[in-house]
């Protein structure tokens, strides 16, 4: 078993309008639901909105539809256009997770690499898998959502 997934995907756009996307655009491109619930809403309760506040300790949490939050973890790096870490922490989780993604550019194609560490340490190491499978379906879907929103 691993305790780390990573993942990645090339999109042909400048890193600044990746980045921007990624985390100001979350809420437009974020699956509720794929290969798996890409929400934290409870049993009953349709999911919401996704957001990232844009700096250094700020949430990254869901809204459900019910007007209910749930904090899925916090900007740990802020580094705009290259770099970003979240926490990551669902309810049966002992510790938070780390989400480390960087932005890279080479002529006008942007690579998004994405690793989601501390699966063991949070006491579901079991998980790294499954997760694996829903970031490459997530990074898909924005790299089409990006395809369409091009300007």
């Amino acid at each position: 078993m691993t305790d780390s997934v990573n993942v990645s995907i090339t999109i042909k756009a400048s890193k600044a309008k990746v980045f921007d996307a990624f985390v100001n655009h979350i809420n437009e491109w974020w699956l509720r639901m794929g290969k798996f619930s890409y929400s934290f809403a409870p049993e009953g309760v349709e999911p919401g909105q996704i957001h990232i506040e844009p700096r250094l300790g700020g949430r990254f949490y869901e809204v459900f539809a019910n007007g209910q939050e749930f904090q899925i973890g916090e900007v740990v790096a802020w580094q705009p256009h290259d770099h970003l870490q979240l926490t990551w922490k669902g309810e049966e989780y002992r510790a938070p997770t780390l989400i480390d993604v960087s932005f890279s550019q080479t002529g006008e194609f942007t690579k998004v690499t994405l690793n989601h560490s501390g699966w063991t340490a949070a006491g579901v190491p079991s998980y790294a898998e499954g997760y694996g499978q829903g970031w490459n379906e997530l990074l898909e879907v924005f790299a089409s959502w990006q395809a369409a929103n091009e300007k």
